[in-house]
């Protein structure tokens, strides 16, 4: 038997407060995590390194000897922790195996939010009712102008994940409420201001906001602790495993240079994550560079690789959860830092390629903004927003402090006396980047972006509402750079994990390259091709869909008949 780690969650976990859309707490969070990630410290690497090839096939089920047995097998550790918990409450067998030293995952650094329409807690607070399940629908499709989705799948994640979340509260003692000041990240028809957004509390702080240090280690990995569920770490699964029919029965895995088996009798749920850790994929994959991420170095495409090599289709594999991201050194694993699309969205700030220009609303959802950063030039032929500068000025910082909040200036912040110096040391056009800013500063004076609407939204003004107020400007997104010395960041994109994957059906099957179930084996998270597609249509919108398929593959594979 391999040796068990009682510890499961790790004893300092970055903190992770879920305030109102300062997100102090996050940011401050997001600085200590990325420290820990470029070192390995927070997430040992597995066994094999990151982008390397997993070993060979699976060997023949006759020629077995399992080292475990139970109901159901779960590779991964983050969203697809719920499928664990599902299968316990049912009083079936379960177990987690982890390639990482610590339960979590990807999941682990996030707020925990799920963006659930409709959901059963917004009518109650006032913040509903929502629109009609077709009018989430068609903002949905809307939003995906690259089609990366499926209206079966949206529909059946709009009409059903309610009902998930309320058995969530009522049957595993989950409490939520309305994640405060969020709204939809798309200003299009069937958007919702405040409502959708979920996070799981332990206490209301107004009938309205919810709040809690670490969501996911207290709410989730808490549970898996009290209830026993048996959980393997530094666990690299391998390989799934099929009998002579074809259905997924097990996995093979190594600790180390050790190789286990482990059987699942009723089936075998992926959630090991995206493949963002992986250049080779992301040469392959994705449709331009990735600069910079906040997440496990053990996303390395392990389900990807697994369900290939067992006849699964892929989908949607050139898109991201997206966010601009502070680009401190080469490589995107020393880029840990994002900009969360809400530091240069607040007064005296701005992004500007190397012509000078703003190619953006600077104060839109994050994962909206990376998408511009991709803009191909037929003169240049290159991605002309890549890179991508965050300018701003002393006023700016008086206000709001230093990018990530800090409260002193980090050294990847460059000081300058002049916009022209700042030019040429950044090797923008200087010409451009003053006629850039001198039109901004007249925007600014008029109050309106006519060039990227900024501030006509909700979710723009919502980022600046956790500071003091300004009545002395004119749109409360929107200040003139004038005032010296004056800041550059380097930016570029960045992701939080990509969203492109293995087909599932809506009980999250993986589906073959013919459209047909792979019996007994199933896929959630980021693992799969998000049901959302190619958005991210609010907060929450990675993390909801990842729970809503966890439970969907444990309902199923169990016979359950939950929902």
């Amino acid at each position: 038997m391999p040796e068990q780690t009682p510890e499961l969650v790790p004893e300092l976990v970055p903190e992770r407060a879920l305030e109102p859309l300062t997100r102090r707490g996050f940011l401050r969070g997001a600085a200590l995590t990325g420290g820990a990630l470029a070192a390995g410290g927070l997430f040992a690497c597995a066994p094999s390194s990151p982008g390397s090839a997993s070993p060979g096939g699976a060997p023949a089920p006759g020629d077995i000897a399992w080292d475990h047995e139970v109901d159901l097998v779960v590779a991964g550790s983050g969203t697809a922790v719920l499928a664990a918990l599902v299968a316990d409450h049912a009083g079936s067998s379960v177990m987690l195996l982890e390639k990482g030293a610590f339960l979590g995952g990807t999941t682990l650094l996030s707020g925990c939010v799920c963006w659930v329409p409709g959901n059963y807690v917004m009518a109650g607070l006032g913040y509903g009712p929502d629109v009609s399940d077709e009018e989430v629908l068609a903002y949905l499709k809307r939003a995906d102008v690259s089609d990366g989705g499926t209206d079966e799948l949206r529909m059946d994640y709009i009409k059903n994940a309610r009902e998930v979340f309320r058995w969530m509260e009522e049957s595993l003692g989950m409490e939520q409420g309305i994640f405060p000041a969020t709204c939809d990240y798309y200003d299009i028809p069937g958007a919702m201001g405040l409502g959708r957004s979920l996070g799981f509390v332990d206490s209301v702080v107004d009938e309205r906001n919810v709040g809690m240090d670490e969501p996911f280690a207290e709410v989730f990995l808490g549970r898996v602790e009290e209830a026993g569920i048996e959980a393997l770490l530094n666990t690299e699964v391998t390989a799934v495993i099929q009998d002579e029919a074809g259905r997924a029965i097990g996995v093979k895995a190594l600790q180390g240079s050790k190789e286990i088996h482990v059987k699942g009798n009723k089936g075998v749920l992926l959630g090991c994550g995206g493949f963002e850790h992986n250049e080779e994929m992301r040469k392959q994959y994705l449709y331009g560079p990735l600069e910079g991420m906040a997440s496990p170095s053990t996303n390395t495409g392990d389900a990807h690789k697994m369900g290939m090599r067992v006849g699964a289709d892929l989908g949607n594999m050139s898109s991201i959860w997206g966010n601009p991201f502070y680009i401190i050194g080469d490589d995107p694993a020393q880029n840990p830092l994002a900009d969360y699309g809400m530091y240069a969205g607040l007064p005296g700030a701005v992004y500007v390629n190397s012509r000078g220009k703003r190619f953006c609303n600077e104060a839109a959802g994050y994962d909206v903004v990376v998408n511009p950063m991709y803009n191909y030039s037929t003169k240049t032929y290159s991605f002309e927003n890549i890179p991508a500068w965050m300018i701003f000025d002393a006023n700016h910082v008086e206000h709001y402090s230093w990018p990530t909040f800090a409260e002193e200036k980090p050294e990847w912040v460059a000081e300058f006396a002049s916009l022209e110096e700042l030019a040429q040391a950044c090797s923008i056009d200087p010409e451009g980047l003053l006629e850039e800013i001198s039109h901004f500063n007249a925007l600014c004076a008029d109050g309106v972006d006519a060039d990227f609407g900024r501030g006509a939204w909700l979710h723009d003004s919502i980022q600046t509402e956790s500071f003091e107020p300004r009545p002395d400007l004119a749109n409360c997104c929107l200040e003139a750079i004038s005032t010296a010395p004056f800041y550059a960041v380097r930016i570029g994109p960045g992701a939080f994990g990509t969203n492109g994957g293995l087909k599932v059906s809506t009980d999250a099957q993986v589906l073959d390259t013919f459209g047909k179930p792979i019996e007994g084996l199933y896929a959630c998270g980021n693992s799969t091709s998000s049901i959302v597609g190619s958005i991210y249509p609010g907060p929450g919108g990675t993390v909801g869909p990842g729970f809503y398929q966890a439970f969907k593959a444990a309902n199923h594979s169990l016979g359950l008949g939950l929902l």
